[in-house]
């Protein structure tokens, strides 16, 4: 049964790299409704709500580290996770040819 369900994965895997393959205009999000949707979410996180967001996790953080309730490893997967978050747009850049969402300016 558990080969059954590895299989039915797979064959979604490479049926959906096929599709993204064979359409073109879908592996490009430069332009178009859903791209813009997508870059406005990740606007939503870098901008100002992010911020305080993250500065409101940090406190909690800081508290729960206070009451001695957090451990150096979840410390560290906040701040990575903080880092990358902001870090996207620049990450994006490194490894395409492209610019990210905020058109380099980020």
């Amino acid at each position: 049964m558990k080969n059954r369900t590895s299989l039915k994965v797979f064959s979604l895997t490479v049926l959906a790299a096929a599709v993204a393959v064979l359409i073109p205009e879908m592996s490009f999000a430069d332009s178009g409704p859903f791209g813009d949707t997508l870059c406005g979410i990740a606007g939503w996180f870098q901008g100002d709500t992010g911020r305080a967001v993250a500065t409101i996790a940090i406190i909690f953080l800081g508290i729960a580290a206070f009451f001695g309730k957090v451990t150096w490893g979840l410390a560290l997967m906040f701040a990575v996770g903080i880092f990358a978050i902001f870090g996207a747009s620049q990450i994006v850049e490194a490894v395409s040819s492209g610019t990210g969402c905020g058109g380099g300016d980020s």
